[in-house]
């Protein structure tokens, strides 16, 4: 009987023996002696296999073997997909292989390709438009080209260098306001080149130009604003009056919105002109509306806000007695201009002792001194309709000089002997 049957027979036996045992009887069979030794060689032989079966899960033979298992397991998984796994693998490697001889065969013939056509359609469509206008921006200084510097990937890149020595550092030898004249002239070229007409905008696009460059910068974007919209941020009232001198010559419709601030809060817009670029019937306009809103609450301020608001209302109103006499001269000399127009000399002609003598009057009566002449308002006791007369009288004055500007004749010259 092998060992199996006996330990199995020794259990039944004893189980047997037991239930009797438990029941209170003699136990009906004799207990049969159980085969200990050879239990305990077997498991000897197995705790011994056992440390052989684990030590050999670290070898290389196992591990590959694990691996191998798991690659079948992998591939019975797999295996309906098998097919459509090895087309996409054949499918892809021919698409690198198609690139890879695509960018050889073709990268060298395309960047020469290119190079060809943009030196006969752009290169020097471009270095043309750049010499024209670097011409219109008076950079006759130094004279300066657009070079091609090289083709790289199908791509043209160009450099601005001096033509008689290319080799200098132009950074080195321009000015800060050449420098943005030669930014100008290659942004402008670039844009009248590629025939597009979207709108452009400009900050600021006289920091740094002396008044030569500003008056060639204004008259090339009057200019350009007859192909596209342009649109210039300034904060300098000399360049925006070169704008608009360069309109009103080219006939150029020109629109002002001024941005300004509201206490802290900026960024609130108004269609007009700043107050310090207005004529003085445009100011005096302001100024009359001003006191039509207050006229039935004036009298019923207290004094110290009577006062304070006309102190501001008699300075408004001297600033634009100033402005009347720019605006009179303005036909000869406009302001922030270094052009005398010698042939409307005579405009100024039309000049009387009077007008002289109601600019001075008109000067006492709102000087800065308030207690400079008898003749000055004081803003303390300066009624309504005072300050309503005031701006009548600006009104008056100008509407009568423009008058007789218009009406003035240019006297005849005879080089008679």
């Amino acid at each position: 009987m092998n060992l199996s049957a006996q330990i199995r027979r020794t259990v039944t036996i004893s189980a047997w023996r037991l239930r009797a045992l438990i029941a209170g009887k003699a136990a009906p069979i004799p207990a049969f002696a159980f085969a200990d030794g050879d239990c305990a060689a077997i498991d000897k032989r197995l705790s011994q296999r056992i440390s052989q079966l684990s030590s050999d899960q670290k070898s290389p033979e196992w591990l590959a073997l694990l691996k191998e298992h798991r690659e079948l397991k992998d591939r019975h998984a797999l295996s309906s997909l098998i097919e459509d796994i090895k087309a996409e693998v054949t499918r892809r490697s021919e698409i690198a292989k198609l690139e890879t001889a695509a960018n050889d065969a073709n990268k060298r013939p395309i960047t020469n390709k290119n190079k060809e056509l943009s030196d006969k359609l752009v290169t020097n469509a471009l270095r043309g438009r750049f010499a024209r206008e670097v011409g219109k921006l008076k950079l006759s200084r130094m004279p300066v080209e657009l070079r091609k510097v090289k083709d790289s990937s199908a791509i043209s890149y160009f450099q601005v260098a001096l033509v008689e020595k290319p080799a200098e550092p132009i950074g080195e030898i321009l000015s800060e306001g050449e420098h943005r004249c030669i930014a100008l002239a290659a942004f402008l070229a670039e844009l009248v080149t590629s025939r597009r007409y979207s709108g452009i905008v400009f900050d600021d696009p006289m920091s740094s130009l002396d008044h030569i460059h500003r008056k060639a910068v204004a008259a090339r974007l009057v200019e350009e604003a007859a192909h596209r919209q342009v649109i210039v941020f300034t904060h300098d009232l000399s360049f925006l009056y070169e704008l608009r001198r360069e309109a009103e010559a080219k006939s150029q419709s020109i629109h002002y919105q001024t941005v300004h601030r509201r206490g802290e809060k900026p960024g609130f817009i108004e269609g007009e002109l700043p107050n310090k670029a207005r004529s003085a019937l445009q100011l005096a306009n302001i100024l009359r509306s001003e006191l039509k809103t207050v006229k039935h609450e004036f009298d019923k301020w207290p004094e110290v806000r009577r006062a304070v608001f006309s102190k501001g209302m008699i300075e408004q109103t001297r600033e634009a007695w100033d402005q009347a006499i720019a605006d009179f001269i303005y036909p000869v000399l406009g302001r922030f201009d270094n052009q005398i127009k010698g042939g409307s000399l005579y405009k100024l002609a039309v000049l009387q002792d009077n007008d002289v003598m109601s600019i001075t009057e008109a000067r006492k009566r709102l000087s800065e001194d308030l207690h400079g002449s008898a003749q000055t308002l004081n803003p303390a006791g300066v009624t309504h309709a005072q300050l309503v007369h005031e701006v009548k009288k600006l009104e008056d004055w100008v509407h009568d000089i423009e008058a007789r500007q218009k009406a003035a004749k240019a006297p005849a010259i005879s080089y008679a002997s």
